[in-house]
């Protein structure tokens, strides 16, 4: 049980250390689009709901589907910062 807890945070260190540039790009492009209405300024929390959206992509990512992970990824992405900074729950 512990290597499987320890290679799971493994895991997720590399998929965000290997999709900053995706969700650095997705979270700029996103407070760029909302700064008017005062999101912008939650950085911090975007930033948590982005780590937060790129994990729940890679668990549920599924390549079979013809979609590429950057895609999908993006998709959650903005799923959840929206979702974040509206106050709704996940």
């Amino acid at each position: 049980m512990r290597r499987s807890v320890d290679d799971c945070s493994v895991s997720v260190t590399r998929v965000k250390k290997r999709n900053q540039k995706l969700l650095r790009a997705t979270l700029d492009w996103f407070e760029r689009g909302s700064s008017n209405e005062g999101i912008g300024s939650a950085t911090t929390k975007l930033e948590a709901a982005g780590v937060e959206a790129l994990v729940n992509a890679l668990r549920r990512f599924d390549p079979e589907q013809g979609n590429r992970f950057s895609t999908y990824a993006n998709y959650w992405i903005m799923k959840l910062s929206i979702r974040r900074c509206s106050n709704r729950p996940v």
